[in-house]
Parts: C-alpha cells; structure tokens; sequence
C-alpha cells in the first residue's frame, strides 16, 4: 500500500492501481479528509453533513470490499 500511496503522490494511477486497488481508494480517501478536518478544526457548518457521514461509511465498505476481493483474487 505505501507503494501505492508513492505512485499516487506521483500521479501515476496506473501504476498504484496495479500494485493495490485498495490503496488508490483509501489514498482518494485521505485526500477528501483534508478539507473535511479543516472545517471541523475552524468550527465550519459542513454542509449536508448526513450525506458527508454516509458517503465516508459506504466509502470505506467499497474498500473493504475491494481490499478482501483483491486478497482473495491472488489465490486464484
């Protein structure tokens, strides 16, 4: 996954997507975190703060998911 998250940083996408699916996702991720801890650090009304929470909670299922599919894909 660190590999993952270099290619990234260095905006090769293929490259992160072949060595961890889970990674590119969980890398997108963080980077929504940012302006999301920004607003909650200076007290910021987050608008549609229902849909922010739910999509944060299905996003990371679709990770799982991804990172269990991805395990499990090596063995066959």
């Amino acid at each position: 996954m660190t590999r993952s998250f270099i290619y990234m940083s260095d905006l090769n996408i293929s490259a992160a997507w072949a060595m961890n699916r889970a990674g590119v996702l969980l890398y997108l991720f963080c980077l929504l975190q940012i302006p999301y801890r920004f607003m909650l650090i200076f007290n910021r009304k987050i608008p549609f703060q229902r849909i922010v929470t739910a999509f944060g909670i299905v996003f990371l299922i679709v990770v799982c998911f991804v990172t269990v599919g991805q395990f499990v894909f090596q063995f066959f």
